[in-house]
């Protein structure tokens, strides 16, 4: 596995745009070098904006690891984007819907896209 982290890091090294700082943070965390999985993720972020599934962990390891100031900071970010579409929200109500997931699953979709199109709703 420590070949594998050297190449990517060399990879980085010689093209820092380059996309692999995602599967690079996973092997660090595989390894439980979770703090810089953290540090590649946000230098790997802060060239690639737009890449949702590396937000994604890295939130879920700053959640895990107790940062709650720099988690909220991602959060927010995700946040404004999520709540910018409710459709996303109906779609997949629909889609649970159509797999038969479960319709209080889908309920609470459908409730979310509410709460993104119209503001606020209460239960």
């Amino acid at each position: 596995m420590t070949e594998k982290i050297e190449w990517y890091k060399e990879v980085l090294e010689l093209e820092p745009n380059s996309k692999v700082f995602f599967p690079l943070a996973r092997l660090l965390v595989e390894e439980g070098r979770t703090e810089e999985a953290t540090g590649v993720l946000e230098l790997g972020l802060a060239r690639h904006d737009e890449f949702l599934e590396a937000r994604l962990f890295l939130i879920e390891l700053l959640y895990k690891t107790g940062q709650q100031s720099a988690c909220e900071i991602q959060v927010k970010k995700l946040s404004r984007m999520f709540s910018a579409y409710s459709g996303f929200w109906q779609a997949w109500a629909a889609t649970m819907t159509a797999e038969n997931h479960g319709p209080d699953t889908a309920a609470v979709m459908r409730f979310l896209a509410l709460n993104f199109a119209k503001g606020p709703v209460s239960l």
